[in-house]
Formats: structure tokens, sequence, C-alpha cells
């Protein structure tokens, strides 16, 4: 076991290529044939080449990127072999490794996908590419496509579809209940409500806000003297800032 972890520690994804049939992965390239195809998944989770269903998209261009089509997804779909969830994987590795404008385009294609999966999402997941932007500044965008999420029929069908049809752990999330599932989801939207009031004051009254998110929040919570500064500063160029964490 030692052995194969140092070996997937020295390998090099630059031209790490995954490939996709009806939107489930079946191959990785450079492939490890001393194991399986689900041990050897980080392969597909930093590639920057992808095939599906023949085509080749460089995941190094954005006109690739949002070229990449929605799949007639199998109904024998896994989650860790799926094409929507390997895109957002692949996001997040361009994001870890500061590729910010990539990992963003990445995934927003997969969000496209994602209402056309057999994979339940929850609206949660949708908004990741929200809080993304949030964090890169890019307010109007995020809040454009937060808005979107919430008013889409498909996307709003698909997250409030009732468990039969779906796997034990989509089953159990669902026997948790509505409150419990209600209460996640808006404990999200006011994560996103403060990442939305700490990034817009950062553009717009730099010089009085915290050097982190962090930091923001303790201030907020206690209240402080330079919150309360914040706050009147923010009112004055029409931010509203609630109450609250």
């Amino acid at each position: 076991m030692a052995g194969k972890n140092c070996g997937n520690m020295k390998r090099d994804y630059s031209n790490a290529t995954a490939c996709f049939e009806n939107g489930i992965l079946y191959n990785v390239f450079p492939r490890n044939h001393s194991i399986s195809l689900y041990d050897d998944r980080d392969v597909a989770y930093n590639a920057k080449i992808l095939v599906s269903d023949g085509k080749r998209y460089n995941l190094w261009k954005k006109d690739d990127i949002f070229s990449i089509p929605i799949p007639r997804f199998s109904d024998s779909q896994e989650t860790t072999f799926s094409l929507d969830y390997i895109l957002r994987m692949i996001a997040s590795s361009f994001r870890n490794n500061h590729e910010n404008y990539l990992s963003i385009c990445i995934l927003l294609q997969a969000t496209k996908l994602m209402p056309h999966s057999n994979i339940f999402w929850k609206e949660e997941d949708y908004l990741r590419i929200v809080e993304w932007l949030y964090k890169d500044g890019q307010i109007s965008d995020g809040d454009a496509l937060r808005e979107y999420i919430k008013t889409d029929k498909l996307i709003q069908s698909k997250t409030q579809m009732p468990a039969i049809s779906r796997t034990a752990d989509d089953c159990n999330y669902y026997e948790q209940g509505a409150e419990i599932r209600q209460k996640r989801l808006s404990d999200y939207n006011r994560y996103l409500d403060r990442l939305w009031e700490y990034h817009l004051c950062c553009l717009k009254i730099p010089h009085l806000m915290p050097k982190s998110y962090t930091a923001y929040c303790r201030s907020k919570w206690e209240n402080a003297e330079s919150f309360q500064k914040i706050v009147a500063a923010a009112k004055r160029e029409g931010i509203s800032i609630k109450s609250g964490i």
C-alpha cells in the first residue's frame, strides 16, 4: 500500500486525460494498470484533457470547456465516475493550483450538466459556483447565478425530487426531514450573504476591511467598533449588511 501511495505522489498530471462514454469514466491516461480504475481516479480528477464520446477537449481553453456537451448519462451512472462529478473535482484541482479563472469556467460547465445527471445534487452543490465567484470578487456574476439557481425550474425540481429512485445515501438525506434540509440550505445561504458582504465591501471600502474573511466574521460577531464603522461606510455605498452571523 505504501508503494502505491509513493507512486501516486510522483505522478505527472500535466497531460492527464480522462475518457468518458455516455457521461461515465471508462479510462484515464497515464494509466496504472496495477490498480483498478477506481483507485486510479486521481488522474481523472487532475485531468487537463477530457475525451467525451470520442471528442477531445482541452481544459486549458475556455472555448473547449464551454463546448463540452451534455451527455446521455448512463442509467448505471456512478457518482465517482460521472462526468459532472469529475468536472467538479477538476475545477477544484485547477483552483488549488491558483488557476481561478479556468476553475470557474470548468465548475460553471459542470453546473450546466448537473440537472441532466442521475446524481442527486443538493441546491448547496449548485451554489458552489456562487461561492467561488464571490470569493474572486465577481459579485454581479455571482448574484446573477444565485438568482438563476434559485428560480430555474429544472434545477429546483431535481433538488426537491422524492427519495424513490434515489441511492441509499440520498434516501438517508431525505429521511432527515425537510426541516433539517432547509436549515442546511439556510445556513449555506447565510454563509453566502457574509461572503457577499465581505468581498463587496473589500471592493468598495478596502481601507476599512479586515485582511481576512475570518477576521470580518469575528468583528461582526462581536459587533466591534471597527465593524460598526464598516456598516456605516457600507450604507453610504448602498450596501446593506445583515445583522447577526
